[in-house]
């Protein structure tokens, strides 16, 4: 299984600077843990569709220039919570996102993205994906939702 993960305003609230860093950061780190809980569990691998791929190299280093500092901060101190998931993390996107996805069809796929990628749920003999709109944070119905369909309780 794979759970296709993006991460700014997925997991990662970006408006970190106009709210609060504090609170963005601990949102980070819990949505981390409840990733890493969910791979644990349902043996799932991820694949890195975020934007952040760019940044990320194969062995988990990060390459960024920032704007400013507030950005390097956010970059920097966000990179340094996703390290649980850096040995769930087996496949990094460096173009485009539904490419990326479709590669993996030979495998049930769960995608949480900010973006709706809705259009490409199925549900076929061969082919299981689900996407799950998240907008920061893992509610209860999301964690239902994906324990469902991980558990084979919903097509």
């Amino acid at each position: 299984m794979i759970i296709v993960l993006d991460i700014d305003d997925c997991i990662y609230p970006i408006l970190h600077d106009v709210l609060d860093r504090e609170l963005a950061l601990k949102t980070l780190e819990l949505n981390v843990l409840h990733l890493v809980k969910i791979c644990k569990k349902y043996n799932c691998d991820i694949a890195l569709s975020s934007t952040w791929g760019k940044y990320i190299t194969e062995d988990f280093k990060f390459i960024r220039e920032y704007k400013d500092d507030n950005e390097k901060i956010y970059f920097e101190e966000g990179f340094k919570l996703l390290k649980p998931l850096f040995k769930y993390i087996k496949y990094i996107n460096k173009g485009n996102r539904v490419e990326f996805i479709l590669k993996f069809t030979d495998k049930r796929i769960l995608i949480l993205d900010d973006v709706d990628l809705s259009q490409l749920e199925t549900s076929t003999s061969t082919t299981k994906i689900k996407f799950i709109k998240m907008n920061n944070f893992f509610d209860n119905f999301k964690l239902l939702t994906i324990h469902n369909f991980l558990s084979n309780n919903l097509p």
